[in-house]
């Protein structure tokens, strides 16, 4: 018994066709189609009001409604697997209507009534979405629908988003020809109606395609190794069950194998010559300048063996199979070492040789990087740093000393005259420094030199070098002039960095200042270079 539900204006809405009656036209044309009272989930519309501006909406079910848009999010969730279910439900009436036998079906007046359907499952809001309490459980009636409001981009598809429908998954269970093997890790490019993805099969040939309307075509190609489509092939879908494939048979493509010579360092061998087997061939190849090889028409899964046609000891040196996604495969050969006979011939000679020019070769070097150093000792440093400190004390303090006070005696260590003390330099800025051999006095040497970082509470980073021979490296918070004897350094190093680093390389330390300036000492002969470089931050 069919009992009035609401009346909703006219007014703000408009049919998804041109007009009302056209609305009403269409659904009375398939209504029929339904079975076991599945068109309750439309309520009957009649059109009513003094200007016929009014449509009074009717239903048969039972009990009190509530809109879907006055229940919580969590509790729509629990509500949608009924919905979903009314919905598709008219789906499969129509199946049932156009299926003329066993997996035969009128396709085309299918997708025209799926089409209608669709249209009526428009509605402007989940306001017109009602949820009857019945006795059986909660039921769905749709009011306005073939309607949404009348704005310039009205929102669409709303029953669409909360459950997909017409649609079902589609599982292709993809084999090779003529073995029947399973396709694995296949790509394969998917088109149904307006979708188009390329997707992968699992190791058991299987891939799955959500969400593909009932009774659709999907095509399905595969690409040559030039990207071209090959092996294409129709699926028809049809009402079975998700969990059964649809088999499609595949061809086993050929695609390129890219090598790459490389010797015992790693690096790579050109011109040399190797000999690749595969499917009972033995095929010599060459490397090119850059130490590739190309091997054309091979299968994944395959295998595919590498012989080293130079050395004759150790001929076998890899065998791959081929597998997708791998870029190239590495070829090691041992390229001996050029001097190994003269080596193995000279014996003792050789090595006495060997060990008179590296003794030749450290002349040199002490010649040209240390001839004119000296090792300094801690108490030569101590000295030429409290020769420094002195010219920092006040001139009347030179020749006071305080009643309380015990007299300092000479420094016994150092009779010689005090070190040279380069304080004069101009401010830099950072990204600068100095050089020892920017000085050519062999004595010992103070060089005070300061630098703008440019901002405050800064991380910058000191780059420095002190050669075989030791040197000190003093960096001091502040101008020079801020600099007394009781200054501590922000940071100092004392030492050889060939010996610390074991290298020719300068070595770097992060510093962290608040002031914008920094000064930095350096106490030694004539091998030593830093840099103060610019704020990290």
């Amino acid at each position: 018994m069919k009992r009035e539900l609401l009346t909703t204006p006219l007014k703000r809405i408009r049919p998804v066709f041109f007009n009302v009656g056209e609305n009403v036209k269409r659904y009375e044309q398939v209504r029929g189609l339904f079975v076991n009272g599945h068109d309750r989930l439309f309520a009957e519309p009649l059109v009513t009001g003094a200007g016929r501006d009014e449509i009074t909406w009717y239903g048969e079910y039972p009990g009190d409604f509530r809109t879907l848009a006055s229940y919580s999010p969590e509790e729509q969730q629990q509500l949608l697997p009924i919905l979903n279910e009314q919905v598709n439900y008219l789906f499969r009436d129509i199946i049932r209507y156009i299926k003329k036998g066993p997996g035969q079906y009128d396709r085309a007046s299918y997708r025209n009534l799926r089409q209608s359907v669709e249209s009526f499952l428009e509605v402007p809001s989940t306001e017109h979405i009602l949820v009857f309490n019945t006795p059986d459980g909660p039921r769905f009636t749709l009011t306005n629908w073939g309607f949404m409001f009348e704005t310039e981009k009205p929102e669409r598809n709303i029953i669409r988003k909360l459950v997909p429908f017409g649609v079902t998954p589609v599982v292709i269970r993809a084999t090779y020809r003529p073995t029947n093997l399973p396709a694995a890790n296949e790509p394969l490019a998917v088109e149904f109606e307006t979708h188009k993805r390329t997707l992968t099969t699992d190791e058991q040939g299987l891939l799955t395609i959500a969400e593909v309307p009932y009774l659709s075509e999907i095509t399905v190609h595969q690409q040559d190794a030039g990207g071209q489509p090959v092996n294409r092939q129709t699926v028809f879908v049809d009402e079975r069950n998700p969990a059964e494939p649809y088999p499609v048979l595949l061809e086993r493509l050929p695609f390129s194998m890219f090598f790459r010579v490389v010797d015992q360092h790693g690096r790579a061998v050109p011109k040399h010559h190797i000999r690749l087997d595969y499917q009972g061939m033995q095929l010599p190849a060459q490397a090119d300048e850059q130490g590739r090889l190309l091997l054309n028409n091979t299968y994944y899964g395959e295998s595919v063996q590498c012989y080293d046609l130079v050395d004759k000891k150790e001929p076998l040196v890899k065998t791959y199979v081929h597998e997708r996604g791998q870029a190239d495969y590495v070829i090691p050969v041992f390229i001996p070492d050029p001097l190994k006979p003269v080596k193995r011939g000279l014996g003792c000679l050789g090595l006495l040789l060997g060990l008179l020019v590296l003794l030749v070769a450290g002349l040199i070097a002490y010649y040209y990087f240390a001839y004119d150093e000296k090792p300094l000792s801690q108490d030569q440093l101590n000295a030429s740093v409290r020769g420094h400190k002195n010219r920092l004390s006040p001139p009347d303090s030179l020749n006071a000393v305080s009643p309380d006070s015990t007299a300092v005696s000479p420094d016994p260590l150092n009779n010689e005259a005090g070190p040279e003390i380069h304080d004069d330099i101009a401010l830099s800025q950072c990204n600068g420094g100095q050089d020892g051999q920017d000085y050519q006095s062999p004595d010992i040497k103070v060089v005070i030199a300061e630098y703008d970082l440019g901002k405050e509470d800064a991380t910058f980073a000191l780059d420095y070098y002190t050669d075989a021979v030791p040197d000190q490296i003093e960096v001091f918070e502040g101008r020079k002039d801020d600099i007394d004897e009781d200054s501590k350094p922000l940071f100092i190093y004392y030492g050889s960095t060939i010996y610390d680093s074991w290298s020719r390389a300068s070595m770097q330390q992060l510093i962290q200042t608040k002031s914008q300036y920094v000064t930095v000492r350096v106490t030694g002969q004539t091998i030593w270079n830093y840099r103060v470089n610019c704020p990290l931050n």
